[in-house]
């Protein structure tokens, strides 16, 4: 395998061995890509570029030596880069990279997995567009909420920036309303009393037409601070009878004058106390999202219907307060239950079932002593009852023993205190025709039993309706094989015929 390392090529050695280049988006002044562009040229040992393609991982370190210190973030590979003469163009994700926390960076490469060099390359700052173009932010990059009081320059707000009706002045507010912008509409009923109206200001052109009777029969002026409330018709006090900037807040009464639209004045940071709040006044729009505190809410004001889906998580219930009431039926399923939740406390007495019971989990220590009978046991499984889980000892008086098919036992068997040990027993049946026999006259015949040997204990059984004068003696002759002599023992001559003949071999 041939040894290639990276070499650089470019007019400045410390962007380019660092592969450092500006990606530039499509639009000026977006967000800065997770993305660095590295570009190099792979040589052999010799010198001469590389063509083909290899796989290239990048890794971000806070030490130069290879081998030491820590890593910054994963391995960031790319893979099937084309190297054409040498040259080679990679665009590395650094998503993750924590460059902004760590002073110094440093670069190590790998090519299909081998190390470059005993050091790393130090990462140097490249030009980039961070900042935001004057008028790039507008009403569609702005989150709703985004905007509050902290972030508006005092008294940029104009008139054209409020919509109409949103802002409601009342009582003793802290601004000033533009000269002119108060007008008759403006005033409740009674607002204009006489101290509010400058001495002399009141000509003829105010008085409406028989409102005002003066008697006396003077040629001359009402006297200065003589005209009061009772004096003025309804809507007399227009506008332009007020002097500007004379109506100060104690001229207005409480919830007398609404300003809305583009009104010319502001209203003092502050000054809108919940006195000056009409019922219904503040909306969820008109709150700042996230600032209402714990003390803003009245107790039991958060009820099941203020609660959003899956709103109350664990950490929202405190340890404890969960009560039997609070559970729907059959809302704990197993799913619910810690390992080992369930200890004998919690289990009512007699409810387990064998449904509940795993196969197996009976074990012999979960068994009281002397608790299983007979009708524990299978009457039709196979080996339900083993001969070696019988242990040793005595059955008691009446046990009786019913096999349905056929045992084989295992070891001698001894009936009786001291009787003597049965090994094995043989049996076998053959079917004879013993001939007519005189007084005194015998036959003999064999009856093959597989395993008999000389000197085992035979006893052979007649057919049904054997005659009293026959006698049978029988014997081992020899392996595999019993004889067995017919004698007829009476006066005359016995005819018995055919019939079964059992052999039964008794070894010790």
């Amino acid at each position: 395998m041939k040894n290639f390392k990276p070499f650089f090529k470019s007019a400045s050695r410390a962007l380019v061995a660092l592969g450092l280049g500006v990606m530039v988006s499509p639009t000026l002044f977006a967000a800065a890509p997770a993305e660095i562009n590295y570009q190099g040229k792979l040589t052999d040992s010799s010198g001469i570029p590389f063509n083909g393609t290899k796989n290239i991982t990048f890794s971000f370190w806070d030490n130069a030596s290879v081998g030491a210190g820590s890593q910054l973030g994963g391995d960031k590979t790319v893979n099937n880069v084309n190297v054409v003469n040498g040259v080679f163009n990679a665009v590395i994700d650094v998503s993750g990279i924590p460059f902004l926390t760590n002073q110094n960076v440093y670069l190590q490469i790998r090519i299909d997995g081998s190390n470059f060099g005993p050091s790393r390359q130090k990462l140097v700052a490249a030009p980039f567009a961070l900042a935001v173009a004057a008028g790039a932010v507008g009403t569609t990059e702005l989150a709703a909420n985004a905007v509050t009081s902290a972030k508006i320059v005092d008294g940029t707000i104009a008139a054209a920036d409020l919509a109409v009706g949103a802002i409601t002045v009342s009582g003793g507010f802290g601004g000033s309303i533009t000269d002119g912008t108060v007008d008759a509409n403006d005033l409740a009923a009674n607002a204009v009393t006489s101290a509010k109206i400058l001495d002399g200001t009141i000509a003829a052109a105010d008085l409406a037409v028989g409102a005002n009777t003066v008697s006396g029969g003077f040629g001359g002026s009402i006297t200065d601070g003589t005209v009061d409330a009772n004096d003025l018709a309804n809507g007399a006090v227009t506008s332009a009878k007020i002097l500007d900037g004379t109506i100060a807040a104690a001229d207005l009464a409480v919830g007398a004058n609404t300003v809305s639209g583009g009104f010319g004045g502001s209203i003092t940071d502050g000054t809108v106390d919940a006195n000056d709040l009409a019922a219904g006044a503040v909306t969820s729009a008109k709150i700042l999202d996230g600032t209402i505190a714990t003390g803003d809410l009245t107790n039991n004001a958060i009820d099941v219907n203020k609660l959003a889906a899956d709103a109350v998580t664990s950490a929202k219930i405190l340890d404890g307060t969960i009560a039997t009431g609070d559970l729907a039926n059959n809302a704990i399923d197993v799913n619910k239950l810690a390992a080992d939740a369930v200890t004998s406390a919690k289990i009512l007495d007699g409810t387990i079932a064998s449904g509940d019971l795993a196969n197996n989990a009976v074990t012999s220590a979960k068994i009281q002593d002397g608790t299983i009978v007979n009708a524990d046991f299978s009457a039709t499984a196979a080996d339900a009852l083993a001969a070696s889980k019988v242990k040793g000892g005595t059955f008691a008086s009446g046990t009786a023993f019913v096999f349905p098919d056929q045992v084989t036992m295992q070891g001698d068997l001894v009936v009786g205190s001291g009787g003597t040990a049965l090994a094995k027993y043989l049996s076998a049946i053959r079917n004879y025709d013993v001939p007519n026999l005189t007084a005194d006259t015998s036959d003999t015949f064999t009856i093959t039993v597989t395993g008999a040997a000389a000197g085992d204990g035979v006893v052979v059984t007649p057919p049904s309706g054997w005659a009293a004068s026959l006698f049978l003696n029988a014997h081992v002759s020899g392996a595999n094989t019993v004889t067995v002599t017919v004698y007829n023992a009476g006066t005359g001559p016995v005819n018995p015929g055919s019939g079964d003949f059992r052999a039964m071999v008794f070894q010790h």
